[in-house]
């Protein structure tokens, strides 16, 4: 998935092109999705990345994310009616940081995954 840093910059430049925010808000939820508190050796986080991103494994081992679960949880018409400025801004932060690492994903990880996943299997 997209870096800390991928996601800093894609929430400052949406930012600038989304009115009626709350910068910190927004950006905070950016982040969210990768901050889980680490056990001791740093091996597991709590919550799971598949708990934060809303994600299960698909066939080829690869990682799916679940963008209508939690556009269902979080971020219906109704909820987004009823939620202040700053619980919006949360919120749609949260749901761009699942769209980058989705696109990161498609774009970057199964293009290279789909070239290279013969490399380490043995030819038949």
């Amino acid at each position: 998935m997209a870096s800390w840093m991928v996601h800093l910059r894609i929430a400052d430049k949406l930012l600038n092109e989304i009115s009626n925010l709350s910068a910190t808000e927004f950006v905070i939820g950016n982040i969210a999705p990768d901050s889980g508190i680490p056990n001791d050796d740093w091996s597991a986080f709590t919550p799971s990345g598949d708990v934060s991103h809303f994600k299960t494994t698909d066939i080829d081992g690869l990682k799916d994310i679940h963008l209508n679960e939690y556009i269902e949880q979080f971020f219906t018409v109704e909820q987004r009616k009823k939620y202040n400025t700053k619980q919006k801004s949360f919120y749609l932060g949260y749901l761009a940081h699942l769209l980058t690492d989705m696109m990161w994903a498609n774009v970057i990880v199964r293009k290279r995954w789909n070239k290279y996943r013969h490399v380490n299997r043995p030819l038949i």
